[in-house]
């Protein structure tokens, strides 16, 4: 095949994945997108007329229509090929390129000839030939190899974007949230030293502990922007009873039998932080854990009984540095529990609980 784009939609051309793109046609927001936003105002009749032909016919090819490129509005040459409920859509400049397309399309779904419109006329194709079968082998392997090769390069991008805002934020950390501890340890112990007032130590060991948890949640921060997450069965029971154990003095509940879950090695990290959050800042005493089951996930219900969530900070704290009361740390804790989270495909919200306290949810899927 020359030059080209081709791309595999749905039957409302939704754009599923793009094969080939030789003309850097589809940027990457237009992914999942319908084709008719890369088709310019003035052929959106023609173009809807093309989508309904194809439906229609199952082919439709050598339809004219100005398509947006990145940098200019220009004419092109379209065919559209149906089968089992998928379009397979090309896109040239060139309108030879597009018999040679359907050629070797026809041996494919029919190896008879095929009855196609032409900009809405219907002409009958000739036959294959063997040159049309080795025509349509090159390119079905020409085209397996793009798309091997786009979805590889699609995981690339996902690790270079998770990889960047890992280092965006931990630069922000270092440069502001470490810069701001030692700034005002600094500051301490120059009063202390002036005034031998024992408060001013208290504040030293308060800023000294939100900075070694700082740099806790950093080696955490790693597990949230790795590469693809090793998903593996995991036993949530186990995994739970080995962070429960460093909380000797608070009275948990266990309500759940052996679950094995889909996670990482972070699994134990969301328990840990979640536990945590409770007894730092929700000052609770007793946490029960619990669960639900569908066919196919878990939930799972980490109840307190203290302080509680406010209303109006419920939907804020699970993003990046967000921090409420007193006992506001680095802001990261439950940030690093939602991003988790994401990374296995489940989800974590709160509610509130029942007399008092705040239920933590979260959504797992079975092993």
């Amino acid at each position: 095949m020359k030059k080209n784009t081709t791309i595999l939609c749905d039957e409302d051309f939704v754009i599923m994945e793009v094969l080939q793109d030789d003309y850097n046609l589809i940027t990457q927001d237009l992914v999942t997108l319908t084709f008719l936003k890369i088709v310019d105002k003035s052929c959106l009749n023609s173009a809807f007329k093309f989508q309904q032909e194809v439906n229609r016919n199952n082919i439709a090819f050598n339809w004219e229509l100005n398509l947006i490129f990145p940098d200019e509005t220009g004419k092109s040459y379209l065919a559209g090929i149906k089968e089992d409920k998928k379009i397979f859509l090309i896109i040239t400049r060139q309108i030879q390129d597009i018999s040679q397309f359907i050629a070797g399309v026809q041996n494919l779904f029919s190896r008879q000839p095929i009855v196609a419109s032409q900009s809405g006329k219907h002409k009958l194709l000739r036959k294959t030939t063997d040159k049309d079968e080795n025509i349509y082998e090159e390119f079905t392997r020409i085209n397996n190899n793009l798309v091997n090769l786009h979805r590889e390069l699609s995981k690339k991008n996902v690790i270079l974007e998770k990889q960047q805002k890992y280092l965006e934020l931990i630069n922000r950390i270092l440069r502001h949230d470490l810069a701001n501890h030692f700034t005002v340890i600094k500051s301490a112990v120059n009063l202390f030293n002036k005034s031998k007032n024992m408060d001013f130590l208290e504040e030293i060991k308060l800023h000294v502990n939100k900075g070694i948890m700082l740099i806790r949640n950093m080696k955490q921060l790693e597990a949230v922007f790795s590469a693809e997450p090793d998903l593996k069965p995991r036993n949530l029971l186990s995994t739970i009873k080995l962070v429960i154990s460093n909380y000797q003095n608070i009275d948990f509940e266990i309500e759940l039998q052996e679950i094995r879950i889909l996670a990482d090695e972070g699994l134990e990290i969301i328990i840990d932080n979640l536990i945590r959050n409770a007894v730092r800042h929700g000052k609770t005493e007793k946490i029960r854990i619990s669960s639900e089951e569908t066919d196919s996930t878990v939930i799972i219900k980490i109840a307190d009984f203290g302080k509680g969530i406010p209303d109006e900070i419920k939907d804020k704290i699970f993003t990046e540095s967000f921090k409420a009361g007193a006992s506001g740390n680095t802001g990261l804790g439950l940030f690093i529990v939602d991003r988790m989270m994401q990374n296995y495909g489940g989800s974590v919200q709160v509610v509130d609980n029942q007399p008092q306290g705040a239920v933590f949810l979260l959504e797992f899927n079975k092993a």
